[in-house]
């Protein structure tokens, strides 16, 4: 069996260290029946991966990681656990059954979870699609393993254990970290998931990151009292069971409200609702981030490792064909198609750059929305950045519009669309630039319609009967505006409307109303507002933790929002 990708592996450093950088396969392992792999027999190892992926990553496709279990390879003697890559897109774990075994019947059953959960990060975080030896590599698999053990009823003082248990050297070999490095990183993980447990009325412990101990810390809000007690114990089991059992599962009711995003995630841009389901769009460490937010269940799915690597941060979404439509912002442009139903990309960068790539030179795409029929696409290049997807053709049409268009944001009621950005020139100088686009494609420019001094437009939304603009005075470039625009109709300005000192991250509409997001004086801000209506201060009902709003949806009559909390971590919260 080929092997598609190099592989990533935890050792018990009870035995000689391999040599880093040899490329062994383990695809080899996996029974051969007619020359294709055959399904391997479950095991008790995939019992722990099934309860990691649904408990403990939250993930609910459990059908994507395969264990095969192998006591004779002398590498896996040293080795323990290989994450690898065969056949292109088999994800499976090679491990060696007599140490996971031997592990179960002693006092170190989360060690087994720990070890497996390591693996299945670095398929998460897709280091089995390129060698990787670097010692960051492994600890932020730590991390994430750390967080899993901990949704599953792991204490801290239990995943230490789990991490002492692999006999880590005392300083940095190779491509591996210190053992200090490892608790380090596992005390991270538990922490992020203890402090969202804690915001939601738990009282676990924090613990100091950087010493070998764990020594507790109190942080400002975060109601920590001493450590409760647990029984949580996987040697309480029957004999070859696998699953962790004791108190485990009451932690899971604890994942309620705001649900942190993974700290890799470095800002939230786009929310696009398909059914109960949020999908979300952002960037991070190595690029766009792509996830899934179950509104009823707070759940999140990341599923960033579905994108190429290197991909342009995700800056825009839309849905529409039974696909969710992924812009992509960083020069020259990227985009994407996702499909719901079987979680399938597919990637269309170079059909999206076919009529050159100086149409995104220089900003990507910025915008995308669906009116029923069509996606139109539009961002910011060295001529009108505008091109027209049909789900139903599955081809792009450039749009080229006179004079020169810079699209920021493009909503639509429907049927057409209104675009909207900036034309030629540099920094604040640059007039401004709205525009109509009917469903036959013709353009109508509404730039005399905007009021005096206006500049870049930046955002907009719908509600049923006007489009909200926001943008910045083409003086300064500095001093925020709104106006309320109707096709063909002088706008009216409503900047005054907002506090002075706001700043608006994101803006939606529904049912004659629209919901305005951001931050104001340091703190996160979201109202609801109504032209001829007092604004409606809705901060109240964000997270005390949050700091800003990046993005909001109106879903019925619920309200989705993501933003920043004041650690600097994202979160995405659902109320009424």
């Amino acid at each position: 069996m080929p092997c598609s990708a190099a592989l990533v592996s935890i050792l018990l450093l009870v035995a000689t260290l391999p040599v880093f950088g040899q490329q062994k396969s383990y695809c080899g392992l996996v029974p051969q029946v007619g020359g294709m792999g055959a399904k391997p027999t479950h095991t008790g190892a995939d019992d722990v991966i099934d309860d990691l992926l649904k408990n403990g990553a939250q993930i609910m496709t459990t059908n994507k990681f395969r264990a095969i279990g192998n006591s004779t390879d002398q590498d896996l003697k040293q080795q323990v656990a290989v994450a690898e890559i065969c056949n292109a897109t088999d994800r499976y774990i090679f491990y060696n059954p007599s140490i996971i075994e031997g592990m179960q019947k002693s006092s170190t059953g989360w060690a087994q979870y720990f070890i497996l959960a390591h693996e299945m990060a670095h398929h998460i975080n897709g280091d089995t699609l390129v060698h990787h030896e670097d010692a960051n590599v492994e600890l932020y698999a730590d991390e994430i393993a750390a967080e899993w053990l901990t949704r599953l009823g792991a204490s801290m003082l239990e995943i230490k254990s789990a991490v002492d248990s692999l006999k880590a050297p005392e300083f940095r070999t190779g491509g591996y970290p210190s053992h200090c490095e490892r608790v380090a990183a596992a005390v991270r993980g538990y922490n992020i998931v203890a402090y969202d447990y804690n915001l939601h009325g738990a009282k676990m412990d924090l613990f100091q990151e950087g010493d070998c101990g764990l020594t507790k810390v109190k942080l400002p809000g975060l109601n920590t009292i001493p450590e409760r007690e647990r029984t949580s114990s996987p040697t309480s089991q029957a004999p070859g069971s696998l699953e962790p059992r004791g108190q485990s599962s009451p932690a899971h009711a604890l994942r309620t409200g705001m649900t942190l995003l993974p700290l890799d995630w470095m800002s939230v841009n786009s929310l696009q609702q398909v059914g109960g389901e949020i999908f979300l769009g952002g960037h991070g460490n190595s690029g766009g981030t792509f996830g899934k937010y179950e509104m009823e269940s707070g759940k999140f799915s990341d599923l960033s490792y579905l994108l190429p690597k290197p991909w342009c941060p995700v800056s825009a979404l839309a849905y529409g064909g039974d696909q969710v439509f992924i812009g992509g912002a960083s020069r020259g442009g990227c985009a994407g198609l996702f499909s719901p139903t079987s979680d399938r990309f597919q990637d269309m960068t170079p059909q999206l750059r076919a009529q050159s790539s100086d149409i995104y030179y220089y900003g990507g795409v910025g915008a995308v929305s669906f009116n029923g029929r069509e996606f139109l696409v539009g961002g910011s290049g060295k001529r009108t950045s505008l091109e027209l997807y049909s789900p139903a053709t599955r081809r792009f049409t450039y749009l080229g519009l006179a004079p020169y268009f810079a699209v920021n944001t493009i909503s639509s009621d429907g049927n057409s669309f209104l675009i909207a950005g900036a034309g030629p020139g540099p920094g604040p100088q640059q007039p401004p630039a709205v525009g109509w686009i009917s469903p036959t494609h013709t353009f109508t420019s509404l730039t005399a319609m905007l009021p005096g001094n206006w500049g870049t437009t930046r955002r907009s939304a719908y509600d049923g009967n006007d489009f909200l603009i926001v943008g910045v005075d083409g003086i300064t470039g500095a001093n925020q505006m709104l106006a309320l625009i109707t096709p063909l109709k002088p706008a009216t300005e409503v900047t005054n409307s907002f506090p002075a000192a706001l700043n608006v991250h994101a803006i939606d509409g529904h049912d004659g109303y629209f919901l305005v997001a951001g931050q104001l004086e340091q703190k996160a801000y979201l109202a609801r507002y109504r032209l001829g209506t007092r604004l409606t201060s809705l901060s109240e009902l964000l997270p005390e933790e949050a700091s800003d709003v990046t993005a909001v949806k109106i879903i019925g009559n619920k309200v989705v929002a993501a933003g920043v909390s004041r650690t600097g971590q994202l979160f995405i919260v659902t109320f009424q």
